[in-house]
């Protein structure tokens, strides 16, 4: 998990100058508390889906990874059709998806940093888990 953050983190982070420089300072500020925790979160997930898949030789990976690109579509939905006419609320401004995606790949972030946790907590010796927490 903290491979598959430190990746997202570093792909946000490039992403997101990227995006300022392209358009100016208006987009890096909201997209500093959107973009990057979301890519650093999803990149959290796709690490433990294939932390699973290495260890139980299961397609958890593959399965991650299209989780995420739907939820990933959430958040880009209204860019689908930017000409429209439609006027801009919330919903096609494109904040609810984005702020919906965030916390999905939250949520699923810290399930999945719990269970891990748990795995090694339990896995471990007893004398290293009290060492480690000393």
């Amino acid at each position: 998990m903290l491979l598959g953050s430190l990746v997202g983190l570093t792909f946000g982070a490039y992403e997101h100058v990227g995006y300022a420089l392209d358009q100016g300072w208006e987009t890096w500020l909201a997209r500093s508390f959107t973009s990057v925790p979301y890519h650093t979160l999803s990149g959290a997930v796709l690490g433990y889906c294939a932390a699973v898949a290495i260890r139980t030789r299961r397609p958890w990976g593959l399965a991650g990874l299209a989780f995420l690109i739907l939820v990933h579509g959430l958040a880009d939905l209204p860019l689908l059709n930017p000409n429209s006419d439609d006027p801009v609320t919330f919903l096609t401004s494109g904040w609810a998806g984005k702020i919906a995606s965030l916390a999905v790949v939250t949520v699923l972030a810290a399930l999945f940093a719990r269970i891990a946790w748990k795995s090694v907590s339990t896995t471990a010796e007893p004398d290293a888990v009290a060492d480690s927490r000393a």
